[in-house]
């Protein structure tokens, strides 16, 4: 190719930002992604997924209200752990009971990196529906319970299932919007997330006094 001479075409690269489109011009006609940087201009960043802006805003409110649920489930059954309803009617120590409301946290910390790097191996989609069916799993143990240890192992289970989307919320929104858009979608999802957070107690402690307690923490 003559000096002075570029070629632009269209890659996909994956950045700290998440996979992002971008128009790059170089001297060489078919750019090698793991060439020098220096020899590639980046002229033009769109959306990674091209769909209409209800079609994100539906994803985006679906992703926000599993997310809100996630929180609302994390601290819901904390109201209740100070009288020990669930104790007495499971005949459950005072130190297991404590553990079903800290079972969710943990779990769902340790879960959402493996969410995370199993998003980028299995794709989105998967592991979103992996967690969601985790979730499920974890409630109608929960919600069945006969004694403290199956209680304790639903709860678990919601924990790991709950840490996916809240992992994958994140990536969702990074795919799609370029990095300079999605900021309004960060506070949207943090939005949620204490929305959740607030109301866990409230219904909690609303449910407790009016139906079995084995309800609470399953939404």
């Amino acid at each position: 190719m003559a000096d002075g001479v570029f070629s632009i075409k269209r890659e996909v690269y994956e950045t700290e930002d998440g996979m992002v489109p971008v128009l790059v011009r170089g001297p060489d006609p078919d750019p090698d992604p793991d060439s020098d940087p220096a020899t590639l201009e980046v002229v033009e960043s769109d959306f990674v997924h091209e769909m209409s802006r209800w079609r994100r805003v539906g994803i985006l409110a679906v992703i926000n209200t599993v997310t809100a649920i996630a929180a609302f489930d994390a601290t819901c059954i904390c109201v209740i752990l100070p009288h020990q309803s669930i104790a007495r009617e499971l005949n459950a120590s005072f130190s297991m009971s404590l553990s079903m409301g800290a079972a969710v946290l943990l779990a769902s910390a340790i879960s959402q990196p493996l969410f995370a790097e199993a998003a980028h191996v299995f794709g989105r989609r998967p592991a979103y529906l992996f967690a969601l069916a985790l979730f499920i799993t974890g409630s109608l143990l929960s919600c069945f319970a006969k004694n403290a240890g199956m209680l304790l192992a639903g709860r678990t289970t919601q924990g790991v299932g709950s840490g996916g989307p809240v992992a994958l919320s994140n990536l969702v929104t990074a795919d799609l919007y370029t990095a300079r858009k999605r900021f309004g979608s960060f506070a949207y999802q943090n939005m949620f997330w204490a929305m959740g957070t607030v109301a866990g107690p409230l219904v909690g402690g609303a449910i407790v006094q009016t139906k079995d307690s084995a309800w609470v923490g399953n939404p």
